[in-house]
């Protein structure tokens, strides 16, 4: 679990192809994910995205404070979202050899020198 920008909860899981979303398809048409975003800037009525589709288990999470968007593991490769509304992010600047478990944000001595992708 961590906590990002736009006041965003963000849950990263394992094994979520054994819950019940999973196993009945046909009561969750939108199908199961291993990634949620919970939207908690009104903490009484929670708003939750559940992200789509299943791309495997969801290892690692990193916030980019200020740039409103968080980068994950999942299924081996890393994948970039949103804050704002949980939409994917293109990645063709992220490069990985081998198999992505986890992912760490590693911020520069200045704003000028972070990469904006």
């Amino acid at each position: 679990m961590l906590l990002a920008d736009d006041n965003t909860l963000w849950i990263a899981m394992t094994k979520c192809t054994n819950g019940v979303r999973a196993i009945e398809p046909g009561l969750y048409p939108s199908g199961y994910g291993c990634l949620t975003m919970l939207n908690v800037s009104n903490p009484t009525s929670p708003t939750v995205t559940l992200l789509e589709p299943y791309l495997g288990d969801a290892t690692g999470i990193a916030a980019v404070t200020g740039l409103h968007k968080i980068y994950t593991a999942i299924g081996g490769q890393v994948y970039i979202y949103s804050t704002v509304d949980g939409s994917s992010i293109d990645n063709q600047y992220v490069t990985v050899t081998g198999i992505a478990a986890d992912v760490a944000y590693m911020d520069a001595k200045t704003d000028s020198d972070n990469t904006v992708y």
